[in-house]
């Protein structure tokens, strides 16, 4: 494990990196310490982590870059403690998909529904869902029911709304479109800086 950065110990929180094959040719490392603000959360992380290396942002759609933290998927919000162990990933469009179709069909099984991700995948391809609600409410999903697996089968629906290619955007994501307009606008504000 690599030695600390060594700044303001009383006010910094240290964590340590590592990173996969994919993130080790970007960046040239296998891993390292990165040294944050007491209170730091995992959103804060991220934020510091575009901002050393953009080259990532502009290679990494939303939802390719995935990260544990001590082992586990991190929690929004979560507070990061000094010798927190982050290991990064840097997935593939086709292996983000891949997966979300995999989990889609397993809490669908489990939930007992209707439907699985083939389903889910043609309504958002043709239909093009303008909100998340409409796959709700096409696949009649009971929000009345409250419970962890129905919260994290919406979850699911959001994320399959934004990450699956519709017709309607040249055969793109919601996100791909939206990480594209993310990086014009940063190289214009990059090349007026100039």
């Amino acid at each position: 494990m690599p030695s600390p950065i060594r700044i303001q110990k009383d006010r910094s929180t240290i964590v340590y990196i590592s990173y996969d094959e994919n993130l080790q040719k970007l960046l040239g490392r296998k891993n390292e310490s990165f040294a944050l603000l007491d209170g730091s959360k995992s959103e804060d992380f991220l934020i510091n982590f575009f901002e050393i290396y953009p080259h990532v942002f502009e290679k990494a759609v939303p939802g390719t870059l995935q990260y544990l933290i001590n082992g586990a998927p991190s929690l929004p919000y979560q507070l990061l403690q000094t010798g927190d162990s982050i290991s990064m990933t840097l997935i593939s469009m086709k292996e983000l998909i891949k997966t979300l179709k995999e989990d889609i069909d397993a809490m669908s099984q489990k939930l007992a529904l209707p439907f699985g991700s083939e389903e889910v995948c043609k309504f958002v391809r043709h239909k093009d869902p303008k909100d998340p609600q409409d796959l709700f409410t096409e696949f009649k999903l009971d929000q009345e029911k409250e419970s962890d697996d129905i919260f994290i089968m919406e979850d699911l629906l959001f994320k399959a709304w934004s990450s699956f290619p519709r017709e309607s955007l040249d055969g793109k994501s919601q996100i791909q479109v939206m990480h594209q307009d993310i990086l014009e606008e940063f190289k214009k504000t990059k090349s007026q800086e100039k």
